[in-house]
């Protein structure tokens, strides 16, 4: 082992979310830290072995290092070492869990389809966005109109599993907003200096939704007058 790699009084801590609400954002700002080392999706694979992968994260560090951790997607891994991660996780209470969540669940909604259409998940420079021409698509209005009471089980589900652990939660529409305390709040909570954090990452769909649905109008009649309306605009 190296010899200055001996320090394991660091904060363990894991970002839980769905797909599409800024974690690429939040674990490249968070890694922008000079005391916090954050990994993406480290057991997306189906096939890696997620206790070899969550002692190696947390293995030894250098003095410096005051948190480590990684993104974990609802979804993953895939397969049977699904279950097997999470209860590795539950079962670490010394472990926070910041939980990310996208207030626009629409927005989100809109941006996992794209996503999964075009095959690019991350933007790192505006140049590379694909043609909106490319990112147009049509919604199921059985869906959108489910959304907000799919996402607000999600979220309780998994506060409950980790009801042992301290959390976090924060909004992506909170990252985006230079005015927002949210930066204050994540330091105060993985305990490392206070300092400004960077992101180097672009926004995937900046249009409007408008722009971007298809049958928007059809949309926004199923929505209008109901608490996701606001949604439709912002």
């Amino acid at each position: 082992m190296d010899i200055l790699k001996r320090n394991l009084s660091f904060q363990k801590f894991v970002i839980i979310c769905k797909g599409r609400t800024g974690s690429s954002m939040l674990t490249r700002m968070l890694d922008s830290h000079s005391q916090i080392k954050c990994k993406g999706e480290i057991l997306k694979d189906p096939d890696s072995e997620p206790r070899d992968e969550i002692n190696n994260i947390y293995s030894p560090q250098y003095r410096h290092v005051k948190a480590v951790g990684f993104k974990l997607h609802y979804n993953h891994p895939g397969g049977a070492n699904h279950d097997i991660t999470w209860d590795l996780i539950k079962a670490d209470s010394d472990i926070k869990i910041i939980h990310l969540h996208r207030r626009n669940v629409l927005r989100s909604h809109v941006s996992e389809i794209i996503s999964q259409k075009t095959r690019v998940f991350q933007l790192k420079s505006e140049v590379k966005r694909p043609d909106i021409s490319t990112r147009k698509i049509g919604l199921s209005i059985d869906e959108v109109v489910n959304l907000s009471n799919l996402y607000e089980h999600r979220r309780s589900r998994y506060n409950e599993l980790f009801s042992d652990h301290e959390v976090l939660e924060i909004f992506y529409e909170d990252l985006v907003d230079p005015l927002s305390s949210v930066q204050r709040k994540i330091t105060d909570f993985l305990s490392v200096d206070t300092k400004k954090m960077r992101a180097n990452t672009s926004i995937m769909n900046p249009e409007s939704l408008g722009d971007l649905i298809t049958n928007f109008t059809e949309v926004e009649e199923a929505l209008k007058s109901t608490e996701m309306e606001w949604m439709l605009y912002s």
